[in-house]
């Protein structure tokens, strides 16, 4: 997870263990200057995240290919 100060841009990847190879990204648009980003997701099974946008009432969850 990447936080920026600068923007409300928060960039998230999933890398392989063994070879530390990209296997999928996104980024998100939320903004948290008040609490660290980090505990607004949740990983679960499968390469796959839950994440919380609790600011605008969303809650995403993204496949293990980025989606």
């Amino acid at each position: 997870m990447i936080e920026s100060e600068t923007n409300n841009k928060k960039p998230i990847e999933l890398r392989s263990l063994s070879t530390f190879d990209l296997l999928w990204s996104t980024t998100f648009n939320a903004a948290y200057h008040f609490a660290p980003w980090s505990s607004r997701v949740c990983v679960l099974k499968y390469n796959e995240w839950l994440v919380i946008d609790y600011e605008n009432s969303r809650l995403f969850h993204v496949i293990k290919d980025g989606q």
